[in-house]
C-alpha cells in the first residue's frame, strides 16, 4: 500500500510537503471536557453581489452568537474565512464588521484558532487585525494519545503550491471586475479528488485523523455524499428483518429516496473522477473528514467535537426549500426566535474511529505481509 500511495512523483512531493507541515505544527491537548466546532470557507467580500458570503452571512453570524458561543465552544476557522485573492482586507472588515466583532469576543475569551488557507494566503504577513495575530497553517491535537491534524488542505494542490500569486492576480483583477465567483477546487471534481485523496493517503500512512476545509465537500470518516448514500441503503436493508411494521413502511419509503437521490447523484457526475478513495475491496478507513463550507447552497456545514465525539452538522434554513429530499427526515433542532436549524448528519466517537484506524490498519498491514 505505501509502495503504491508513493508511486507518483507528484505524491511524493506532496508528502514530503505535508510531512513537514505536520512536523512544525504546535500541539495541544483534547479531552473530553472540550467542545470545539470546525467552520470553513467562508470568503468574505464586499457583501455584494459577487460575495460568496452574503447568501449564508446572517445564518452564520446567528449559529455563532446564539448557538456556540452561549454553550462555550472553542471555534476554529479552518482557513478561505477572508477572500483576499479579490477583495481588500479594510472593505471585507468594514462590509462585516459585526462578524468581525464576534469573532473578536471569541478571540477575547480564548476560544479562536483561526488556519491559513488559499484565498487569505495574505495574512500570514501579519499586518492586519488582533484576530489574525496568532495565525496558524496547521495544528494538531492529541487525544488520548492519538493525533487529530487540522489544516486547509490546499497544500495538497499543485496549483496553489506553485502559482498562488498568479491564481490571486486573475481573481482580483479579472474574475471580480466580470462577476466570477470563485473556480477552486471545490468547482473542479478532479482537483477536488486529488486533494482529498493525496491527504487521506497521508494520513492513513500516519494513522492519524485528518479535517481539512478547501474542497468544499463534507466529509465524514472520509466518506463523501455518494459513499454516504450507499451506506445508508445497506444499512437499512441489513436492520429491515428486525423492524417492526411500521418501521418496515419508513424503511422502503427512506430506500426509495436514496436510491432516488443516488442515481440522480451518479446520473450528474457521469464524467467526474472517481469521487471515492476506496476500491471495492478496501477496508474504510476513518482517516479523513471535512468540515465543507459555510457558503453552501442548501446552508452552512460543520464539524463539532465534543465529550469525545465528532459530529458532522448541518446549519439550514427552513423557509429556503431544499432540494435534499433523502435530509427531511433527519431530526432538526431550531434556533429559538429564528428560521434556524441545526441537523446532526452523522456522529461518531473518537475512540472508536481511532480503533478502526488502529486494527484495520493492522489487518490491511497483515495481508500486505502474506502476500509478500
Amino acid at each position: 500500500m505505501k509502495e503504491e500511495i508513493l508511486s507518483s512523483i507528484k505524491d511524493r512531493e506532496t508528502f514530503k510537503r505535508i510531512e513537514k507541515i505536520y512536523t512544525t505544527a504546535p500541539v495541544r491537548k483534547l479531552s473530553d471536557e472540550d467542545k470545539i466546532v470546525i467552520f470553513s470557507d467562508l470568503h468574505m467580500g464586499n457583501r455584494r453581489r459577487v460575495d460568496d458570503f452574503r447568501g449564508n452571512s446572517e445564518l452564520f453570524y446567528r449559529l455563532l452568537k446564539d448557538y456556540y458561543w452561549p454553550r462555550g465552544y472553542t471555534l476554529i476557522l479552518n482557513g478561505d474565512i477572508e477572500e483576499l485573492q479579490k477583495f481588500n482586507m479594510p472593505v471585507i472588515r468594514k462590509r462585516w464588521n459585526e462578524v468581525f466583532k464576534l469573532l473578536e469576543d471569541f478571540h477575547s475569551a480564548g476560544r479562536l484558532i483561526k488556519i491559513i488557507g488559499n484565498h487569505d494566503l495574505e495574512l500570514s504577513t501579519g499586518r492586519f487585525d488582533s484576530i489574525n495575530a496568532d495565525l496558524l497553517e496547521a495544528l494538531r491535537y492529541d487525544y488520548k494519545g492519538q493525533t487529530i491534524f487540522l489544516l486547509h488542505g490546499h497544500q495538497a494542490a499543485d496549483i496553489f503550491h506553485r502559482y498562488n500569486d498568479f491564481v490571486g492576480f486573475m481573481a482580483k483583477y479579472l474574475a471580480y471586475p466580470l462577476g466570477i465567483k470563485n473556480r477552486t477546487a471545490a468547482h473542479n471534481s478532479k482537483r477536488k479528488y486529488t486533494v482529498e485523496r493525496r491527504i487521506y493517503r497521508f494520513s492513513y500512512l500516519k494513522k492519524i485523523v485528518s479535517i481539512i476545509g478547501h474542497t468544499h465537500r463534507p466529509l465524514f470518516e472520509g466518506l463523501n455524499k455518494r459513499d454516504s448514500l450507499r451506506f445508508s441503503i445497506e444499512r437499512l436493508l441489513r436492520n429491515y428483518p428486525e423492524m417492526d411494521e411500521k418501521e418496515k413502511t419508513f424503511a422502503r419509503s427512506q430506500i426509495l429516496v436514496l436510491k432516488d437521490e443516488l442515481e440522480n447523484l451518479e446520473n450528474r457526475e457521469k464524467n467526474s473522477p472517481e469521487s471515492s478513495f476506496y476500491h471495492s475491496e478496501d477496508l474504510v478507513l476513518p482517516n479523513l473528514f471535512n468540515s465543507g463550507a459555510v457558503i453552501g447552497k442548501h446552508g452552512a456545514t460543520g464539524l463539532e467535537i465534543e465529550r469525545g465525539n465528532i459530529r458532522l452538522v448541518h446549519w439550514f434554513d427552513e423557509s429556503v426549500r431544499s432540494r435534499k429530499r433523502y435530509m427531511r427526515d433527519v431530526p432538526a433542532e431550531n434556533l429559538p426566535g429564528t428560521t434556524y436549524n441545526r441537523r446532526t448528519i452523522k456522529q461518531d466517537h473518537l475512540e472508536y474511529i481511532f480503533n478502526r484506524i488502529t486494527l484495520l490498519g493492522w489487518v490491511e498491514s497483515m495481508e500486505e505481509e502474506t502476500e509478500d
